[in-house]
C-alpha cells in the first residue's frame, strides 16, 4: 500500500506512475526524472500537493454508507466518479464530474418539480441542435463499439466461419429484404452484443447508400468517428453565447439550480472553444450518456432542462439506434467512455504541443470569463490550466487526464470552499469504492432504507439455501441413478453367466442344465426342489437302491422297553 507506507505525495505520485502496466507507466528514465518530485518548486508539484490537501479534505467530506440496497449499491458502483477514473485514467477524483453545459439558463419549476429552462427568446431551435449534436456523438460511439465487435470476431478464431455466415446472411438480406430485422438479431447474438445494437445493424444492412451512414465504417471505423464527433462538437460550440455550467444529481440526471442567486453555482464563464472542446464537453458526454440509460430521450430533456411536454424533435429520432444503454446493463458505458478517450487523444496531444494554443486559450477563458462576483484568478491555477509548465514525456498516459486537470484547476479557482451546491460524495467504504455526489434529500432516503436493506438480505440467503438445496437434490438423483445402473448391471452379468453355463440332454426326458443335475448344490433347499421335480424321471437302478434303504429302517433296532 503505498499511501500506508510513503508520506510523500510527490513519491506517492511517482511510485504509481512507475508501478502502471507496462503501457501506462513511465516510459524510460528521462521521464521518471522530469517527474515533480525532483523538481518539487515546480508549478506540477504544486498542483500535486494542492491535490493531496483536496484528497484528505474529501475522505472527511465522503458520507460512508456500510448498508446499502442492490440498487443503491449498483448506483454508487457505476457513479460518474468510475467513468472518470476510466475515461481520464485516474484513480484519484476528488471533484463531483456530474455536469452539464448550457447555452441558456434553467430555474426550479415548483409545479414541474424539476429544473426548467428560461429565456426570453426562443430556444427550441438551440435545444434542438444541441440535443442533436450529442445524440449524434452516442451514435458514432455506439457505431464504432459495433465495428470493434464485428471485427475482433473476423480475427477470432472462428474467424473464417463467421465470415462464410456474414455471406449467406447478406444473400438472404438481398434476396428477402423483409429478413432484415431477423438477420440483424442473428448476426448481434453471433458478435455477443446485446440487442439493443440490432438498429445499428439494420444501417449496416441496408443497401442504399443515401439512407445507411455506416458506409464509412466499413472502411476506416476509427477516422469515421473521430470525424463524426469532431464535426459535432463544432456544432456545438458555436451555439454558445455564453457557458453556463450546472452540477448534475448523479440519482434523478437533473441539474442542480440552487434557491440561493448569490451562490457559487452557476458559474458563467465567456465561451471558449478550447475550454469547451477539451475541458467541458468529454464529462458532459459522459452524463448524457448516464442520462440515455436511465430514460432514452426522457433522460435527455431532463439533463438539457427541459419540461415533460418538450415533443421530441424527429432529428433526435433519427439517432435511435444509437441508444444502446441500459441501467440494467451499464457495462457499454464504460466501453463507450475508454473509446472517446482514445478518439480525443490526437486531440488532446495537439492542445498541448502547440504551447501557445494551449497556454492563450485556456488563459483566455478564465480571465474574461470569470464572474464578477469572484476574485483574482491565482497564477497557480493559470499555469496549470495552460499547461506550460508541465512537460509530458512521450508515451506518457498524463495526456488522458488533462480534462480532468482543467476541472481540477477550475473549481479550485471558482469554489475554493468545496461546497457544491449542497451535493454529497457518498461511499460503501469498500476498497477502491468509487463515490457518488448526491444530494442530502436523497441521502436521507437511503439512510431510511433500513427494513428494504434487512428484507433484501433475508432473500440472498433464501436464495443460497434453495440452490443449496437444488444442488443437493441433484447430487442425490446423481447417486440413485449411479446406484440403479450398478444393480443392472450386476443382474445382467449374473444373467450372463447363467446363460454360458454347459447343459446335459437325458436318455428319456428333456434338456437338463448343469445346476440341475449337479450333485452338489448350493443349498438344501434348492437340491430338494430339484429332486422333488425330477422324482419322476429317476432310474430303475436307482430305485431299487432306494427299496433297499427303505428295508433297513424298518428294520432299526428297537429297545426290549419299548413295547412298554
Amino acid at each position: 500500500n503505498i499511501e500506508k507506507n510513503i508520506h510523500d505525495p510527490l513519491a506517492q505520485d511517482l511510485l504509481r506512475r512507475i508501478l502502471l502496466p507496462e503501457s501506462e507507466r513511465l516510459s524510460d528514465i528521462a521521464s521518471a526524472l522530469k517527474h515533480a518530485f525532483f523538481n518539487p518548486k515546480s508549478v506540477e508539484a504544486e498542483r500535486l500537493l494542492e491535490k493531496f490537501d483536496e484528497r484528505q479534505m474529501l475522505r472527511n467530506e465522503t458520507v460512508i454508507m456500510k448498508k446499502v440496497s442492490n440498487r443503491t449499491r449498483t448506483l454508487i458502483y457505476h457513479s460518474m466518479e468510475k467513468h472518470c477514473r476510466i475515461g481520464f485514467t485516474t484513480d484519484q477524483v476528488t471533484i463531483p464530474t456530474s455536469l452539464v453545459v448550457l447555452p441558456y439558463d434553467i430555474k426550479w419549476n415548483n409545479l414541474q418539480n424539476r429544473p426548467i429552462a428560461t429565456s426570453s427568446g426562443d430556444i427550441s431551435s438551440t435545444v434542438e441542435k444541441l440535443g442533436r449534436c450529442l445524440l449524434e456523438i452516442n451514435k458514432a460511439t455506439a457505431r464504432l463499439s459495433f465495428w470493434i465487435a464485428i471485427n475482433t470476431k473476423m480475427r477470432g478464431n472462428e474467424g473464417d466461419k463467421f465470415k462464410s455466415k456474414m455471406k449467406h446472411w447478406l444473400k438472404r438480406v438481398r434476396s428477402d429484404p423483409s429478413d432484415i430485422r431477423i438477420i440483424a438479431v442473428q448476426i448481434v447474438e453471433s458478435i455477443d452484443c446485446s440487442l439493443s445494437y440490432t438498429g445499428l445493424c439494420e444501417e449496416v444492412l441496408t443497401l442504399d447508400s443515401n439512407i445507411s451512414k455506416a458506409k464509412p465504417y466499413m472502411k476506416d471505423p476509427m477516422k469515421a468517428a473521430r470525424k463524426a464527433i469532431r464535426e459535432n462538437f463544432d456544432t456545438i460550440i458555436e451555439l454558445y453565447e455564453s457557458i453556463t455550467l450546472y452540477l448534475v444529481d448523479e440519482v434523478d440526471m437533473m441539474p442542480i439550480c440552487p434557491s440561493d442567486s448569490k451562490g457559487l453555482f452557476p458559474i458563467r464563464l465567456d465561451t471558449n472553444a478550447a475550454l469547451l472542446k477539451n475541458t467541458l464537453l468529454p464529462f458532459m458526454n459522459i452524463c448524457v450518456m448516464k442520462a440515455l440509460a436511465m430514460g432514452k430521450f426522457d433522460g435527455m430533456k431532463s439533463l438539457l432542462g427541459l419540461p415533460p411536454t418538450f415533443e421530441t424533435p424527429e432529428s433526435w429520432k433519427a439517432t435511435e439506434a444509437g441508444l444502446v444503454h441500459t441501467a440494467d446493463d451499464p457495462h457499454s458505458l464504460e466501453l463507450f467512455t475508454s473509446l472517446q478517450k482514445f478518439l480525443r487523444k490526437s486531440d488532446l496531444e495537439a492542445y498541448l504541443t502547440n504551447e501557445d494554443i494551449a497556454y492563450n486559450s485556456s488563459r483566455e477563458s478564465f480571465n474574461s470569463g470569470k464572474s464578477s462576483s469572484n476574485e483574482e484568478t491565482s497564477t497557480a491555477a493559470l499555469s496549470i490550466l495552460g499547461n506550460t509548465s508541465v512537460d509530458f514525456p512521450p508515451g506518457d498516459h498524463t495526456s488522458d487526464s488533462i480534462p480532468m486537470t482543467e476541472l481540477e484547476a477550475l473549481f479550485r479557482d471558482f469554489v475554493p470552499n468545496r461546497s457544491f451546491c449542497g451535493l454529497k460524495r457518498v461511499s460503501t467504504g469498500d476498497k477502491d469504492s468509487p463515490g457518488i455526489w448526491t444530494s442530502q434529500e436523497i441521502i436521507s432516503q437511503w439512510e431510511g432504507e433500513t427494513e428494504v436493506i434487512e428484507l433484501e438480505q433475508q432473500l440472498q440467503k433464501l436464495k443460497a439455501d434453495l440452490e443449496k438445496r437444488k444442488e443437493s437434490e441433484i447430487q442425490l438423483k446423481q447417486v440413485l441413478d449411479r446406484l440403479e445402473a450398478l444393480k443392472l448391471r450386476d443382474d445382467e452379468s449374473r444373467t450372463a453367466v447363467e446363460d454360458k453355463m454347459p447343459t446335459v440332454t437325458s436318455d428319456r426326458g428333456p434338456e437338463l442344465s448343469a445346476s440341475e443335475i449337479c450333485p452338489h448344490s448350493t443349498s438344501q433347499e434348492s437340491s430338494a426342489a430339484r429332486s422333488s421335480e425330477n422324482s419322476g424321471n429317476i432310474n430303475p437302478d436307482c430305485e431299487s437302491a432306494n427299496g433297499k434303504a427303505k428295508k433297513k429302517k424298518r428294520r432299526r433296532f428297537r429297545p426290549w422297553f419299548g413295547a412298554c
